[in-house]
């Protein structure tokens, strides 16, 4: 299994165990459960331990709204349009890296493994 991953400020990516993990255009990185302990200790965050400022967005269960109910929150919570035809594991996708990229940005781990 994998976990989702925001970076630091500016991280190039991470690099561990002999692997190059690289980030998308939010700066989310997917990478194997096991190494998700080192990555943290360099400044990286699960996806899903980011809060957005709101406390009424960050408390939604992203899991428990259809298709419909997660682009209409995507919309009104955080105005990013998103096709209703998307999978809901991409529309959760999309709408964690839209919060993750509204989250107050961390210095902690600013060196962090580049790759």
């Amino acid at each position: 299994m994998t976990t989702r991953l925001k970076g630091p400020e500016h991280t190039g990516g991470f690099g561990y165990a002999g692997q190059n993990f690289e980030p998308d255009a939010d700066g989310i990185i997917d990478i194997p459960d096991e190494f998700v302990q080192e990555a943290k200790s360099h400044g990286f965050i699960p996806v899903s331990e980011i809060t957005h400022p709101d406390p009424a967005v960050s408390s939604v269960n992203l899991q428990g709204l259809t298709n419909k109910q997660l682009v209409a929150f995507a919309q009104d919570a955080l105005g990013l349009t998103l096709d209703p035809s998307l999978k809901k594991k991409d529309l959760i996708a999309s709408i964690e890296a839209a919060m993750a990229e509204e989250a107050p940005a961390t210095d902690a781990g600013a060196e962090s493994a580049a790759a």
